[in-house]
This record gives C-alpha cells, sequence and structure tokens, in this order.
C-alpha cells in the first residue's frame, strides 16, 4: 500500500472506495462537458495567437501614420502571446482528464481514472495559483496606485 492509499485509507476508515452508477454517470457526463471546454479552450488559444500574430504584422503597416504608437502595439502581441501561452495549460489539464475519464469509464480501466483525477488535481492547482499570483498583482497595483496618488498629492 503505498502513501496515497495510506492517507485515503485514514481519512474513510476503509480501504476500498467505489463509485455507483450515479456517480460514475455524473463522472462521465462531467468528462464530456470538460472535452468541450477544453476543445473551446484550444481554439480560444489559436485564436490569441492568431491576434498577436495579426497585431504583430499589421504593426509593420501602421507605421505610416505620425500618430502610431510602435511600443503599444508590441505590448499588445506579446500580451496575447502570453495569455494564449498561459490558458493553454489549463485546457491542456482540463482535456487529459475529460479525455482519460471518458475511456476509463467506459473501457473500466482504473488507471485511466486514476490519471483523470490527478489531472482534474492539477487543473485546480494551476486555477488556484494563477488566482494567488493575479491577487498578490492586484494587491500591488493597488498600493502602488495609492503611492503614487498621494506622491502627487491628490490623497491627503
Amino acid at each position: 500500500m503505498n502513501n496515497e492509499e495510506k492517507d485515503l485509507t485514514a481519512l474513510s476508515g476503509s480501504e476500498t472506495l467505489s463509485f455507483n452508477q450515479s456517480i460514475e454517470k455524473y463522472l462521465l457526463s462531467a468528462a464530456q462537458w470538460s472535452y468541450f471546454l477544453a476543445i473551446a479552450g484550444y481554439v480560444g488559444c489559436f485564436l490569441g495567437v492568431l491576434s498577436g500574430i495579426f497585431i504583430l504584422v499589421s504593426q509593420s503597416f501602421l507605421q505610416e501614420f505620425s500618430d502610431f504608437e510602435h511600443i503599444s502595439t508590441l505590448f499588445w502581441g506579446y500580451y496575447s502571446f502570453g495569455i494564449s501561452f498561459i490558458y493553454f495549460f489549463p485546457s491542456y489539464f482540463i482535456h487529459r482528464f475529460a479525455r482519460k475519464a471518458i475511456s476509463g469509464l467506459k473501457n473500466r480501466v482504473q488507471s485511466d481514472v486514476d490519471t483523470s483525477i490527478k489531472s482534474l488535481r492539477n487543473f485546480f492547482l494551476f486555477l488556484a495559483i494563477m488566482l494567488l499570483v493575479l491577487f498578490v498583482l492586484f494587491i500591488l497595483a493597488l498600493v502602488s496606485a495609492l503611492a503614487f496618488f498621494s506622491y502627487v498629492g491628490f490623497l491627503h
């Protein structure tokens, strides 16, 4: 018995955990919807990359105008690439969950169901880390804005 099984045994009090038909049905339904969301995520990543390419290519045509800001266009092009890159990972994790869960439940393969649940855990772990990073960035932006406004004299 490995450590994960020992931890589960300590939590549940038994060595086996079984799924009834309704749990399998709900898990299969969740996996099918997750598959749809994963494909939509991949399409979103593809569109983000395309928009980044479009922005970076179009900036060379926009240089003819005198009020064109080159730095701003480069920022938005690379921003689009970055967001697409970051968004790829939750799409990948949820796709892997869906694929393995559907395969494991239909073919009754325990290792596929185990892998699918691990991928679902990775999906939620990634989202939690991203939420924490965004929260810290928000707090830093708020503190920076308050410091800036107090420095220039807007806040007394």
